[in-house]
C-alpha cells in the first residue's frame, strides 16, 4: 500500500485495516501531498469493483474520511479508480478505467488536475458540514439547552457530561471495529433504567461495562457525575442520539477514527462562558443563554489526553494539516 502510494508521489501517513461493514474493502491509507492536500485511499480486493458499492456501503466508507477531516476519498480496484468529495451534495464523483499503462489515474498529478481545475471550474460547492463543524454545533446546542433546563449545572458539570459521552463513544467505536458490539450502546442503556428520569452516571457506567472497560477515574470525574441531577428520558435520548449522528449530519460520528485535531477545534467553544440576560427573570418563557468566548489557552481538556488509542497527540501549527493521528 505504501509502495503503491509512494510510486504515485503521495506521502503515506497512516494505515487502517478494517472492512467498516463492507466486504472486500479491508485496507485504507491516509496520504498527503503538500501542506493542505490529503486524501484517503481505500483498496478494493479483486474481483470487487468500485461500481459494486451500493449507496449505503459507499456512505459507510466515506465516513472514514469524514471523521478524519479529509474531504477527498479515492477508491482503487483492479480495473477502476474513483474520486469522491465527501462534502459535496450530490457527490463530486469521477471514475477512471484503468489499463496497464494508466495506473497514474490515482497519482498526485491526477489529483491536482481534478481538484484544481475540474472541481473548481465546475463550481462545486461543499454543502455538507465537516465533522468538526458538526461536533462544535452539537456541543454548543446542548450546552445552552442543559444550562437553560437545569440552572444548577455549572460549566464544569456540563463539561463532565460531554467528557464522559465522548469517552464512551470512543471506547464503543473502538470495540465495535475490533469485534461484535450492539449498535448505539448509550441508547441501549436507557432501556435498562426504570421509568422516570435518567441518571447520566448510570448510563456511562453501564456502557463502559458493555465495552469491557473499568471506569477510568483519572479521566472521568465520576464523583461529579454522580452528584448531577437526573434528566428526563427524552432529553437523555436526544442528547445521546446527537453524539451518534445528528439529524443535520451526512455521516455517523466514529470517535475511534476522529483525530485529536478535530477535537481540538471545539476547545474554545467547549469552555465558552454561558451568560443569561439580566432581565430574563421577568419573562414567563425560559430563554437560552448566550455564549461568550474565552481566549484559547492552547490546552486540551483532560479527556483529550486520555489513553484511548484514537486520541493521540497531534501536530499544532498556524494552519495545521488534517490527518489521522
Amino acid at each position: 500500500m505504501r509502495g503503491f502510494a509512494s510510486e504515485l508521489h503521495w506521502t503515506p501517513s497512516f494505515e487502517m485495516h478494517n472492512s467498516f461493514g463492507v466486504s472486500g474493502v479491508d485496507d485504507h491509507l491516509v496520504v498527503e501531498h503538500g501542506l493542505e492536500n490529503s486524501a484517503i485511499i481505500s483498496f478494493l480486493k479483486s474481483p470487487r469493483r468500485v461500481v459494486d458499492l451500493d449507496p449505503i456501503q459507499l456512505r459507510s466508507l466515506l465516513a472514514i474520511s469524514f471523521n478524519n477531516l479529509v474531504e477527498w476519498h479515492i477508491f482503487v480496484s483492479e480495473t477502476e479508480v474513483r474520486y469522491i468529495n465527501n462534502l459535496t451534495e450530490p457527490y463530486f464523483d469521477r471514475i477512471f478505467v484503468l489499463t496497464r499503462s494508466s495506473t497514474d489515474c490515482a497519482s498526485v498529478q491526477q489529483f491536482d488536475k481534478l481538484t484544481t481545475f475540474e472541481f473548481a471550474s465546475q463550481r462545486h460547492f461543499r454543502s455538507i458540514q465537516a465533522c468538526d463543524d458538526v461536533l462544535i454545533k452539537i456541543i454548543s446546542h446542548w450546552k445552552r439547552l442543559l444550562k437553560a433546563d437545569y440552572r444548577t449545572l455549572s460549566n464544569e458539570d456540563i463539561s463532565a457530561i460531554f467528557n464522559s459521552i465522548i469517552f464512551v463513544r470512543a471506547c464503543e467505536d473502538q470495540a465495535r471495529m475490533q469485534g461484535e458490539l450492539p449498535p448505539r450502546l448509550l441508547l441501549r442503556t436507557l432501556e435498562a433504567q426504570l421509568e422516570g428520569n435518567i441518571s447520566i452516571v448510570n448510563c456511562i457506567s453501564s456502557a463502559l461495562a458493555e465495552c469491557g472497560i473499568n471506569v477510568p477515574t483519572n479521566v472521568l470525574d465520576m464523583e461529579r457525575l454522580s452528584r448531577l441531577p437526573s434528566v428526563d428520558r427524552l432529553t437523555a435520548q436526544l442528547l445521546f442520539v446527537d453524539f451518534y449522528r445528528p439529524s443535520f449530519s451526512a455521516y455517523d460520528f466514529n470517535f475511534a477514527l476522529m483525530s485529536k485535531h478535530a477535537l481540538s477545534r471545539i476547545y474554545e467553544r467547549y469552555v465558552a462562558l454561558l451568560e443569561f440576560d439580566e432581565d430574563e427573570q421577568l419573562s414567563f418563557i425560559s430563554q437560552l443563554p448566550s455564549e461568550r468566548g474565552v481566549p484559547n489557552q492552547g490546552l486540551f481538556i483532560r479527556l483529550f489526553s486520555s489513553p484511548v488509542s484514537s486520541l493521540d497527540s497531534c501536530e499544532t501549527t498556524l494552519r495545521p494539516k488534517r490527518f489521522v493521528n
